[in-house]
C-alpha cells in the first residue's frame, strides 16, 4: 500500500509539473507574441481590432479567413474551423476537410484560401495538388457544418498555372475570382458560380503582384494580403492591393 501511495503521488507531481511546464510556455509564446507585434507596430496600418491565437487555435487559422458576418471561417492546411466574431471561441470543425475520393482521384493535400457566398450559404476553397499544379479545384462546403457538399469544380491549367492558392466570391456579381499565378500574379480570372463555374473574362492587373496569399471582395473592390518581398526578409503583416472595376469583367 505504501508503495501505491508513492506511486499515486508521483503522479500527481509529474501532472502539476506537466501543468507549470505548458502554463510557462504558453507564457512565453504570448510575451514572444507581443514582442514582434511590438516590433512591426510602425510599419503596419493600425488595426481595428487584433486577437492572439497559439497552438492548436494557430495551426487551425493558418492558411484563410472569410467571413459571412456573423461568423468567421478560417482554413488550415487540412481542414476549417468556424468560430464566433472573437475569433477564439470554436463553433464548428472539420480538421480533415478535404474528401477521400479528391485525394485519390487528383492528388489534392492543401486547403488554401478560402471565401464565402452568400448565394448558396457555403465556403468555396482553393484546393491543391501541392508542387504538381495539375488539378487547380475549388470545393464547396457547407457553411453550417462545414461538410463538404459533394460539388467541386476542376479550372483550366492552362490559365492557373502554378495552383490554386486562394478564391474569392463577389457576391454582387455572382462571381468567383483567382489568379493566373500563385507567385507572380499578372492576372485576375473570373468564373460564373451559377453556370457551372463557367470561365468570364480575364483581367490583366496594372502591374505584377507577388505572392497573393488571399483576398476579398468588399464594395466593388478587391483587398489582397500579399508576402512583401520588397525588403530581405518577408513580412508577415499583409498589405490591401486594389484592383478597380473588377465588377465589371461580366
Amino acid at each position: 500500500m505504501q508503495y501505491i501511495e508513492i506511486f499515486k503521488k508521483a503522479i500527481l507531481l509529474m501532472r502539476r509539473l506537466a501543468a507549470l511546464t505548458l502554463a510557462a510556455f504558453m507564457t512565453f509564446l504570448s510575451v514572444l507574441t507581443l514582442g514582434i507585434d511590438a516590433l512591426s507596430a510602425g510599419k503596419r496600418h493600425p488595426e481595428v481590432s487584433k486577437v492572439n491565437v497559439l497552438l492548436i487555435g494557430a495551426a487551425e487559422r493558418s492558411q484563410g479567413v472569410t467571413t459571412d458576418g456573423k461568423y468567421y471561417y478560417f482554413s488550415s492546411k487540412w481542414g476549417l474551423t468556424k468560430s464566433e466574431l472573437d475569433g477564439k471561441t470554436r463553433v464548428k470543425s472539420n480538421p480533415l476537410a478535404i474528401p477521400q475520393q479528391l485525394k485519390d482521384d487528383y492528388g489534392l493535400a492543401h486547403i488554401g484560401g478560402i471565401s464565402y457566398s452568400k448565394a448558396d450559404n457555403c465556403i468555396y476553397a482553393g484546393l491543391e495538388d501541392s508542387k504538381v499544379w495539375k488539378y487547380p479545384v475549388v470545393a464547396v462546403y457547407d457553411a453550417d457544418t462545414l461538410k463538404f457538399t459533394g460539388r467541386y469544380y476542376i479550372l483550366d491549367n492552362t490559365r492557373h498555372t502554378r495552383g490554386l492558392p486562394w478564391v474569392a466570391i463577389d457576391n454582387d456579381n455572382g462571381l468567383l475570382i483567382a489568379l493566373d499565378h500563385s507567385k507572380n500574379a499578372n492576372e485576375l480570372i473570373f468564373y460564373d458560380i451559377a453556370d457551372n463555374m463557367k470561365y468570364v473574362k480575364t483581367v490583366k492587373l496594372s502591374e505584377t503582384i507577388k505572392s497573393i496569399q488571399g483576398a476579398e471582395m468588399y464594395k466593388g473592390m478587391l483587398y489582397a494580403a500579399t508576402n512583401d518581398r520588397s525588403e530581405e526578409h518577408i513580412k508577415s503583416i499583409p498589405s490591401a492591393a486594389r484592383f478597380q472595376n473588377i465588377s465589371t469583367a461580366t
